[in-house]
């Protein structure tokens, strides 16, 4: 795992320190928030196109309850609140908020919980977006793939459909620093054409958008009954 040391960028070994400690004791395997130490870093099953990696559950939401997604809304507003607290305020034993925590981390809901960190507190204040054309195959695919997941720098990389093929999320000290990202790192990927830079001005929100999941839709609003009498 990358640290903190020189070279670390923003996106990757920037104070998720890998460890479970208590959470051992407290929820039966090193799946469950509610340790105290700032720096846990916790992993799950990864996902990949709906499936989990892990050896458990198939990834499936409409398996979750409304307390299941209250649960969710409370740890992803604060994922180290002790387990009593958030029983409390769900109306529910600590051991059911164990048990159901551990359920989420089986079924892939729960993927990992790490700490976030102000990237311009840090020293990198510079965000930019990078559309980037590639001329790729199947053959170098998954090198392009693997070789921007190891830029420091970059904080996402998501494959497109459409006129460019990537779009790569970049943080960086400097513009010059940004400038090298791009000259001297995305040059040396196979197939790199060129990249169209959008540079960040302002943020007005940075989150995955857990509280539109945390409502889920009204099964009345899909029932046959309910369509006909909207007409």
């Amino acid at each position: 795992m990358r640290g903190l040391g020189e070279g670390s960028g923003p996106g990757q070994g920037t104070g998720a320190v890998e460890g479970d400690r208590d959470l051992e004791d407290r929820v039966g395997d090193s799946s469950i928030p509610g340790s105290q130490d700032p720096g846990i870093h916790i992993s799950g099953p990864q996902v990949h196109d709906g499936q989990s990696s892990g050896s458990h559950a198939t990834l499936d939401y409409k398996a979750l309850d409304v307390l299941d997604w209250k649960l969710l809304h409370e740890i992803t507003d604060d994922a180290l609140r002790p387990l009593e607290d958030m029983a409390q305020d769900l109306g529910c034993a600590v051991s059911e908020v164990r048990e159901r925590l551990g359920r989420l981390r089986q079924l892939g809901i729960v993927r990992e919980i790490r700490a976030r960190l102000d990237p311009a507190a840090m020293g990198f204040p510079v965000l930019a977006y990078l559309m980037v054309r590639m001329v790729q195959n199947a053959d170098n695919y998954d090198v392009v793939r693997d070789m921007f997941s190891e830029i420091d720098q970059v904080e996402e990389a998501h494959s497109l459909s459409g006129q460019f093929d990537w779009l790569v999320k970049v943080r960086a000290r400097t513009m010059q620093d940004l400038r090298q990202v791009i000259t001297r790192r995305f040059s040396i990927v196979p197939g790199f054409v060129r990249a169209e830079t959008l540079m960040v001005l302002d943020t007005a929100c940075e989150r995955v958008n857990i509280e539109a999941a945390c409502h889920p839709p009204d099964p009345r609003l899909a029932s046959p009954d309910h369509e006909a009498g909207a007409h």
